[in-house]
């Protein structure tokens, strides 16, 4: 017999998987299409290796349910012209997968499917001179994700995923909406220009209580308007309403408009946990960054908000009603710019929330109204650990500058706050205070925010700042070893006498590596 060539042996391979599958109680779908068995494996939906092995063990159990990893090689957005047949192809035998093709054909197979991306430079997607893709999504939003799904993409500088022509939209034309109730990975690209009108989530809405994790993504101008009934539109880039996991994303020029919450991210009751993250340009009316209401929980741990804006009240964060979590994190240049009205430059805590800041920097935020830093009110819970709250500014206060803070906080120790009126609490011994009259200057490093190390932006600290050894590791959500750039905490001057019951870690976010 002559050897099979290199083709004949991807079809026989194909060929067995096939029967192998059928094996497990999907005979019927492949009984209406023998031809499919002989399909070039290029383009098509592929079985992981590791699924192969599963299948010959005698221990695996009959009608498991198996993942497929299906390869996207276009940027186009055809359908898939047979959900369910585990072959992902707009037409019969044309090998041509598209992320929608991909997304139709994983809700269609039970189980943890993938999607990878394997596109040639020759579509016409690519663009040579930046050396990414582009994939555009028509008026006709992609299905809704109702499997768990693992989407893994080749970076958020090299694949964009983005809606067409915004303009012909109706309703909604955000980008992916995920209704399972497992886990759904996103990773490595952009998204961005998703829109929808009254409703939730212009860039991603996770609405079902599933767990949804997006890792070195960039979610860049997406948009939740106003409907056409005056309804608001929530969650500019993000719509939460499960488990949404943050890690190492950038969330910028996302917006929500018409009384919209929540530019960046809308929590409705959900959990967030948002890692080496940064929110810039985000706007709405309430919460540029984020809005957390309905009991929502949101851990921000090393991650930076800045340049956020909301007409109302919390430039970087308005939490309504829930918990707030933030650790060795940095509030810059965050703005509530309503005159008279906006509270909360950095962060707005309201409505019986309870915020815990703890080992985080808070300044060059502003403020129409009150605490241009952070702003407390409407029985809101404050507690404040071994953060700098300074050099922040607006007017509105009766004297015509905002303080740094304003409402009841209750002060766990340790901060550094420049202007102190209109507050109440910060009356801890080791706490540090100033008044308008006569401000405290935390002497940052006059180059303000930028780079100094980790992948997220920090204000450093001159030497003779009276941060330096000030303040406690011993933070409101656990005792840190790191500070937010992944620096040493604690490094101690031996020249700064510790704050009493300190440990010589530096105030702030910022732990200063120098004598």
């Amino acid at each position: 017999m002559n050897p099979l060539t290199q083709s004949e042996k991807a079809r026989e391979t194909e060929r067995e998987v096939l029967i192998r599958s059928s094996i497990f109680n999907r005979a019927g779908k492949f009984g209406n299409r023998a031809s499919a068995s002989f399909r070039s494996l290029t383009g098509t939906a592929l079985l992981v290796p590791a699924m192969l092995a599963l299948l010959f063990a005698s221990s695996a159990p009959v009608g498991a349910a198996l993942g497929i990893l299906f390869v996207v090689n276009s940027t186009g957005d055809g359908q898939d012209w047979f959900p369910g047949d585990n072959v992902c192809e707009t037409a019969s035998g044309n090998g041509v997968c598209t992320l929608r093709a991909a997304i139709e054909e994983a809700n269609a197979h039970p189980g943890t499917d993938a999607i990878h991306f394997n596109i040639p430079t020759t579509d016409p997607g690519y663009n040579a001179h930046t050396g990414s893709y582009t994939i555009g999504v028509g008026t006709e939003p992609l299905d809704a994700i109702s499997e768990s799904i693992n989407i893994s993409g080749p970076g958020a500088a090299k694949l964009t995923v983005t809606v067409v022509d915004a303009g012909q939209c109706e309703g909604a034309c955000r980008i992916f909406a995920v209704t399972t109730v497992g886990t759904v990975n996103i990773s490595g690209m952009t998204i961005a220009r998703g829109v929808v009108f009254g409703d939730a989530g212009g860039g991603i809405g996770n609405f079902n209580k599933g767990t949804l994790n997006l890792t070195n993504c960039t979610l860049d101008g997406n948009q939740a308007q106003v409907g056409v009934f005056e309804e608001p539109g929530l969650g500019g880039a993000i719509y939460n309403a499960g488990t949404l996991n943050l890690i190492n994303c950038t969330l910028k020029f996302n917006q929500a408009f018409g009384g919209g919450s929540g530019g960046g991210v809308l929590n409705d009751g959900g959990t967030i946990n948002i890692t080496n993250s940064t929110l810039n340009d985000n706007s709405a009316d309430e919460g540029g960054g984020i809005f957390n209401r309905g009991s929502g929980v949101v851990n921000v741990i090393r991650s930076t908000f800045r340049e956020n804006g909301a007409s109302s009240d919390g430039g970087g964060i308005s939490n309504w009603s829930g918990t707030m979590n933030v650790t060795n994190s940095t509030f810059y240049a965050n703005i509530a710019y309503a005159a008279g009205a906006g509270d909360g430059g950095g962060i707005a805590n309201r409505n019986g929330s309870t915020l815990n800041l703890t080992n985080s920097t808070v300044t060059a935020n502003f403020s129409g109204a009150a605490g241009s830093g952070v702003s407390n009110g409407s029985g809101g819970i404050a507690n404040i650990k071994s953060s700098i709250i300074a050099l922040n500014y607006g007017g509105g206060f009766p004297t015509g500058v905002s303080p740094d803070v304003y409402g009841a906080f209750s002060s766990k120790g340790f901060n550094l706050i420049g202007k102190k009126d209109g507050s109440t609490g910060f009356s801890m011994g080791t706490d540090k205070k100033g008044t308008i009259a006569s401000p405290l200057d935390p002497k940052f490093d006059p180059n303000g925010l930028r780079n100094n190390g980790g992948s997220t932006q920090t204000i450093g600290l001159l030497a003779g700042s009276p941060a330096i050894d000030a303040g406690t590791s011993a933070g409101l959500t656990g005792t840190l070893t790191k500070d937010q750039r992944g620096s040493p905490r604690t490094f101690d001057n031996t020249a700064v006498t510790n704050a009493i019951s300190g440990d010589g870690t530096d105030i702030g976010a910022y732990e200063r590596q120098t004598q």
